[in-house]
């Protein structure tokens, strides 16, 4: 059952960062975008579900 979620994190992971990312902890610019692309389409996911919850009652 974990296995999806740790696909997720590991895809994500893979994603973000890039080469070098384990030396020196720090994100290139494109790691940081797509972290608030990411982010941002997190977010408005959990709104809409929300919303649906809401409305639906």
């Amino acid at each position: 059952m974990l296995v999806p979620i740790a696909n997720l994190v590991v895809g994500i992971r893979c994603l973000i960062c890039q080469e070098g990312y384990a030396d020196t902890k720090k994100l290139d610019t494109a790691g940081k975008i797509v972290t608030f692309i990411i982010l941002g389409l997190f977010l408005l996911v959990l709104v809409a579900v929300i919303l649906a919850f809401a409305l639906r009652a």
